[in-house]
């Protein structure tokens, strides 16, 4: 059988400053991605959805619920 090479480094112990060198690089790209995501618009058929939920006045699950947005008796 062939010995399969997949990422033998990555099982390999590393040291602390570099464990935390690649969070760090780690977490920069993900709050680069969180941002980029935060900064789209909403999609204008979602939007169209939410305020027609509004309108009807459900709330989770389904529940009609009153104007103070406590549930309707």
């Amino acid at each position: 059988m062939a010995k399969e090479e997949s990422g033998d480094q990555a099982s390999k112990p590393v040291d602390a400053p570099t464990a935390r060198r690649r969070q760090d690089a780690i977490g920069r790209r993900l709050r680069q991605m969180y941002e980029d995501v935060v900064r789209e618009d909403v999609p204008t058929d979602f939007m169209q959805f939410l305020k027609e939920a509004d309108e009807r006045g459900t709330g989770p699950g389904g529940d009609a619920k009153s104007p103070g947005g406590k549930p309707g008796k």
